[in-house]
């Protein structure tokens, strides 16, 4: 099992979280492995779609990080279900880079 060492905080609005991350995987003789931008990643999103409409077929629908790759699997298997992406406020890169058609700012649910 891993664990992280350390938390390692920047300044999203004068720092590159990229390239800090890799001067630390430099330095400290480590793998750097991508949120989103890596085949294995993309194939373990996909197959925990397809587990899951699998399994949920009435799923009407379903909730997901913006970054997360499971959303093109849910259409690909559900052509009628409705995905919503989302990320947190304070983290809002995709918004933030336009990448979004439409935007909504709610609040946390209750019980989260």
């Amino acid at each position: 099992m891993c664990a992280a060492r350390r938390v390692v905080t920047y300044r999203r609005d004068s720092e590159n979280r990229d390239a800090l991350v890799a001067e630390i995987a430099a330095r400290d003789g480590l793998a750097v492995v991508p949120s989103a931008n890596s085949r294995h990643i993309m194939a373990g999103a996909g197959t925990a779609a397809l587990g899951l409409l699998t399994d949920h077929p009435e799923i009407e629908t379903l909730v997901v990080p913006v970054c997360g790759l499971a959303a093109g699997t849910a259409k690909h298997l559900h052509p009628g279900i409705k995905v919503l992406g989302v990320e947190p406020q304070e983290g809002a890169d995709t918004l933030t880079a336009g990448a979004v058609r439409s935007s909504q700012i709610v609040e946390a649910w209750e019980g989260w």
